[in-house]
């Protein structure tokens, strides 16, 4: 199975990155991503205001590390999938982000195109975009490895906890064979 990974550098931030460092920034010609990244950042804006396909109810919740992950459901889209999620602990330690990855038994290749979210003492609201849209009768494995500032992703605000809390908090949903 193919992950869709942080540590490989597989995050839109982490690809724009690579293509700044790559380029440098001492160049006199004005940088410009590949067609490749203007065909994907496009389609992750795209992708959660495309067509509702269905949604999937998921409604689990698993510990790890003192903290609570509820994934509550993903709503497939025409372009991609959002995984909508929700991190619990006791203590105010929790900061933006979660660090996710998604496989099926089909061997679909998941991009991460957007995580975002909000909350506060020791609550975090989220949402995850991937993409391509998962196919109907997949069974997706979701990996939430740990909350926090990923380590290939921008630096949280300096007024934020930058801990990183790890998991993993993993889950298993079956998508219907008629959303897809």
């Amino acid at each position: 199975m193919r992950y869709l990974s942080h540590d490989g550098g597989s995050s839109l931030w982490a690809r724009i990155k690579r293509l700044v460092g790559r380029r440098g920034r001492q160049s006199s010609r004005p940088w410009q991503p590949a067609p490749e990244w203007l065909a994907l950042m496009e389609a992750a804006g795209a992708a959660p205001g495309s067509t509702l396909v269905g949604v999937v109810g998921v409604g689990q919740s698993v510990a790890a590390s003192s903290v609570i992950v509820e994934l509550i459901a993903i709503e497939i889209r025409e372009l991609g999938a959002i995984l909508s999620w929700r991190a619990r602990s006791a203590e105010d330690r929790l900061t933006f982000g979660a660090q996710v990855s998604m496989t099926d038994q089909f061997d679909t290749v998941y991009r991460l195109a957007d995580t975002r979210g909000g909350g506060g003492g020791g609550r975090w609201d989220g949402e995850t975009v991937v993409m391509p849209r998962p196919p109907g009768g997949a069974r997706l494995h979701v990996a939430v490895a740990s909350l926090g500032p990923s380590p290939d992703g921008p630096p949280p605000p300096p007024h934020w906890d930058a801990s990183r809390v790890d998991g993993p908090w993993l889950f298993d949903v079956q998508v219907p064979s008629d959303i897809g």
